[in-house]
């Protein structure tokens, strides 16, 4: 039997195993699925030493960006500054994913629409950090963001292009790009903003073609592009207190207003809606097992930069290696927690990561 379980992997315990199927391996004449009670009892138990297994995520940027960070002592409106630091980055919330799974052990695939210059510095830049490549070319030009961030403050500016225009005929292609890319990965992740020129029926079509290929899909968008991704019920929803106030129409600024939405989100076919809460960490709504509260020990933070794309990372992570929606969710707090310990996206290491994950808290709610 300790064969057996050396052979299998760990992620055939994700917490989305009402969604997909991933098992079609047979191990002596039998489906993978009849050993998946034991397996769960090994890898709980710890009687020897669990596998290493790495998930491969595939993290998708519709509107990627060069991301320029300049670091200055203050920032004054109307002044002159000069940056005794400037970072150099691949920059879009799904490529700080990426990053970020790099960084907990994952094997990020990056994805979206690139072109021109600025495209071609994105893929170098990608590439050497070690993010395995599935772009799609455009002929417009990569979007650059520029970065601000003043020592005396935990809050950065930033100034986001709006990037290029596309066409239906590009999001064509991204889809076969993507549904070609994503056929061996354990999860896909959607993050940011859509590119102009996108219809409202680019992103629902973009996460059906996913779902029709049986992979769990987690969305992290605002405005218009939320509200559009919701309609095709993926998998999950990661959005911060703001951009999911925006798309129910209230304010939320407890943890009671934001587990109320999240629910709402629920109800319309969403699996599990997280909603973060910046320092009050994240809530969690799930269509089965209920609701939770997660919040991180007060730390001094440099940037908060990323952080929803850290949480993420973290949370979409631990899914893949079978754990529970609640250390799920501690996770992804730990991740954003642990990114804003540090200057740039995605930029903490796993020791931060550890650290703060054994001082975060967890509380059940009321998921009604």
């Amino acid at each position: 039997m300790t064969d057996v379980l050396l052979h299998l992997s760990v992620a055939s315990f994700s917490f989305f195993s009402p969604f997909w199927d991933r098992e079609s391996v047979i191990y002596g004449g039998f489906p993978v699925s009849f050993f998946h009670p034991f397996i769960k009892l090994y890898n709980t138990s710890h009687m020897i030493d669990a596998p290493t297994y790495s998930p491969r995520i595939l993290c998708i940027t519709p509107n990627p960006a060069i991301d320029r960070t300049h670091v200055i002592p203050h920032l004054t409106p109307g002044a002159v500054h000069r940056s005794y630091n400037v970072v150099v980055d691949a920059g879009g919330k799904g490529i700080n994913v990426a990053r970020a799974l790099k960084v907990l052990g994952g094997v990020p695939v990056c994805a979206g629409f690139l072109g021109g210059l600025s495209g071609k510095q994105v893929a170098r830049l990608a590439e050497a950090e070690g993010l395995l490549p599935a772009w799609s070319w455009i002929q417009n030009e990569t979007r650059t963001c520029v970065i601000i961030s003043a020592e005396d403050s935990a809050e950065s500016t930033v100034f986001n292009e709006n990037g290029p225009t596309v066409a239906a005929a590009d999001w064509a292609m991204l889809r076969k790009d993507v549904v070609l890319a994503a056929q061996d990965v354990d999860a896909v992740c959607i993050s940011g903003s859509t590119p102009a020129g996108s219809s409202p029926e680019s992103l629902p079509t973009l996460i059906a073609a996913l779902r029709d290929i049986d992979k769990p899909v987690w969305v992290d968008t605002s405005k218009a592009a939320l509200q559009a991704a919701l309609t095709a019920r993926p998998t999950a929803i990661k959005v911060n207190h703001v951009e999911a106030g925006e798309v129910a129409g209230t304010e939320i600024e407890t943890w009671q207003e934001a587990i109320h939405v999240a629910n709402q989100f629920c109800a319309q076919g969403i699996a599990y809606a997280i909603i973060t809460l910046g320092h009050d960490g994240a809530v969690l709504a799930t269509s089965r097992e209920g609701g939770w509260w997660a919040r991180p020990a007060a730390l001094q933070t440099v940037s908060a930069v990323a952080s929803g794309d850290c949480f993420l990372a973290g949370m979409v992570f631990a899914t893949c290696l079978g754990e529970s929606p609640t250390t799920a969710l501690k996770h992804g707090v730990a991740a954003g927690t642990a990114n804003a310990l540090n200057t740039g996206g995605a930029r903490f290491t796993k020791e931060q990561f550890a650290q703060v994950l054994a001082q975060v808290s967890l509380d059940a709610l009321d998921a009604h």
